[in-house]
């Protein structure tokens, strides 16, 4: 008597257990996705979907609400490349970037150098220079507007002069590239303050012992040591500086400007950007102009990280 074995059955068991391990296997590989699929739900909603949109109502022309009623292709961009304002914007934009993160990053740099020097005044001196962080630009703006007045201001009273500084072009764009830098500088000193902290003593000692002045080792030892935290500052103030937009929006009605809006010396990138949006209800050349301040941000960074090989020591 021999025992009979039921092969359809135990083919359908095996096709069974093959089943379950490729679900229990696309379950396993999808739960990091699953973690992260929050996360991609606000970067599609607030980042991605306002990009995408912003680059396709740029290329129409829409009506006083904002809304799209003809597609037009790139007669925005023609229209913004002809026109001077728009260029003088750009240059404006480009000196404003430049007056404000070189003395930003050199001014954090030498004041981290400085509390970083055993003193005993260095918990007064950290606390002096970082309490710009606790100040917003809007409030910041509000107090340099007072003390720029030119009636009452206490700068036109300890210079002895009676200088409107903000409606006067040639002063208007260092004076608010000063109040940048004074914005920026205690981030700046806290990044710079930590990596040079973090620095191995060992490296410094042995320079010293070998006689090399303190220049020297700043710029030999300490610069390659912090160029890491060097680059990423130098790429934060840049976007900052880019997209710098309350400074001007505070100060712009002092300068001014007709409705609150900029005078020429105050055009710049952003400003523009919410002034045609805004006041002059020109939503598709606002898109447009935030595209072109989108790409020249792009070009500047990968210009950047092309020079971080050459530059960056980790």
């Amino acid at each position: 008597m021999g025992i009979k074995l039921d092969v359809n059955n135990m083919n359908f068991s095996k096709s069974q257990k093959l089943k379950s391990k490729s679900k229990l296997f696309n379950m396993i590989s999808l739960e990091p996705y699953m973690y992260l699929l929050p996360a991609f739900i606000l970067f599609a909603v607030f980042t991605f979907y306002p990009f995408f949109k912003t680059i396709f109502i740029s290329l129409t022309m829409t009506n006083s609400f904002g809304l799209p009623v003809k597609f037009i292709g790139l007669k925005n961009y023609v229209e913004l490349i002809k026109s001077s304002e728009f260029i003088s914007s750009i240059f404006i934009t480009i000196e404003f970037v430049i007056l404000t993160t070189i003395p930003t990053i050199i001014f954090s740099l030498l004041l981290a150098l400085l509390v970083e020097r055993k003193n005993k005044l260095n918990g007064f001196f950290e606390t002096l220079f970082s309490m710009p962080i606790a100040i917003s630009s809007a409030a910041g703006s509000l107090i340099w507007l007072i003390m720029l007045n030119p009636s009452s201001g206490i700068i036109n009273y300890a210079l002895r002069v009676n200088i409107n500084w903000l409606s006067n072009k040639a002063f208007v764009v260092p004076i608010i590239s000063i109040i940048t830098i004074w914005l920026n500088l205690g981030i700046n000193f806290i990044f710079f303050l930590t990596a040079l902290r973090n620095m191995p003593k060992e490296v410094l000692e042995s320079a010293a012992i070998d006689g090399v002045n303190w220049f020297q080792r700043i710029y030999n030892v300490v610069l390659p040591l912090i160029s890491p935290t060097m680059f990423f500052v130098i790429f934060i103030n840049l976007v900052t500086s880019f997209q710098s937009f309350t400074q001007f929006s505070v100060l712009a009605p002092a300068a001014g400007g007709a409705s609150g809006g900029p005078t020429e010396a105050l055009n710049v990138f952003v400003y523009k950007i919410y002034d045609d949006a805004f006041i002059n209800n020109r939503f598709d050349i606002a898109c447009t102009e935030s595209v072109i301040l989108f790409v020249i941000m792009l070009i500047v960074v990968l210009i950047q990280f092309r020079f971080e090989k050459k530059g960056v020591n980790y």
